[in-house]
């Protein structure tokens, strides 16, 4: 009689752990506790007679079985998707886009031409905060997504890198007090892309030395929250060089240290599944080669 199977739950606990080298994370992802994601890697490990990844103090390693074992069981969750996910004709079907709404003021006009030169194939585009997508268990056919590396067992491209420095309105500069260094962010309301502040920080820790505490500062969930507040003159925020270009060329906003640019680290990436590749190729290349 053949080794009765493990659950699927507890295979697909293994691939979002292995996605996010983390426990927290994955429990976070998966609306469990960190300890139930423990116990059922352990027991998977105690089913399987190898260890899958090794603790260490910022996270997890997979081990050399873990990572032998991953493929394979990827391929198997996307041919179960599938299976159960019959799609129509490739070049009628309706393509769903998981988007963060930080890059939509640079992805929507360029999907938009797309579309204008490929009529033949349409999108749907979900907005989201989210910054990660399951393609096994969310129907969406390609994301945009913000991440230092992108996830395994999916096609990537590279779309471009996070570059950030302060932007702000012309008209928010008082003659009185310019902004020549960073130590005159005192006296201006900060914007907050996010809520832990740590574009600013990061910002700051590169070009200034410590934190600043300016007298007022906004926070926001997103990045083209705090950049539409800053086209209102409510202060300064961070801005990707990507992402305000357009405003940056017609002076809408201007750059107060235009030669203190941070890379981040973090990259935005078109992301889908090896199925999509037909259909998603085109737009892949039409992104990248504009």
């Amino acid at each position: 009689m053949s080794k009765r199977l493990p659950p699927l739950k507890t295979l697909h606990t293994f691939l979002v752990t292995a996605e996010h080298l983390n426990f927290t994370r994955a429990a976070e992802q998966l609306h469990l506790t960190q300890g139930a994601v423990s116990r059922q890697i352990s027991n998977l490990e105690d089913y399987l007679g190898y260890t899958l990844f090794s603790r260490q103090a910022r996270g997890l390693a997979m081990t050399r079985e873990g990572e032998a074992i991953l493929p394979g069981l990827q391929q198997a969750f996307e041919l179960i998707s599938t299976t159960l996910q019959p799609r129509a004709n490739a070049s009628d079907a309706l393509l769903n886009i998981k988007l963060p709404t930080c890059a939509m003021r640079w992805f929507m006009p360029r999907l938009q031409r797309f579309q204008e030169h490929y009529p033949e194939q349409q999108f749907a585009v979900a907005t989201t905060i989210d910054h990660g997508v399951q393609f096994d268990q969310e129907n969406f056919a390609a994301a945009v997504l913000y991440c230092r590396q992108p996830p395994k067992g999916v096609e990537a491209v590279q779309l471009f890198r996070e570059h950030m420095t302060p932007v702000c309105i012309p008209s928010l500069i008082r003659p009185t007090q310019p902004l020549q260094q960073a130590t005159d962010l005192l006296h201006y309301p900060l914007l907050h892309p996010s809520r832990d502040q740590h574009d600013w920080r990061q910002w700051l820790l590169q070009f200034n030395g410590p934190a600043l505490s300016p007298a007022r500062s906004y926070q926001f969930d997103t990045l083209d929250l705090a950049i539409n507040a800053a086209l209102q003159g409510m202060g300064v925020t961070m801005g990707d060089r990507t992402l305000v270009e357009e405003e940056l060329q017609r002076g809408t906003l201007i750059t107060p240290f235009p030669d203190s640019w941070m890379e981040t680290g973090f990259s935005y990436y078109l992301v889908y599944p090896a199925r999509h590749r037909s259909q998603l190729q085109p737009l892949a290349r039409w992104l990248t080669d504009r």
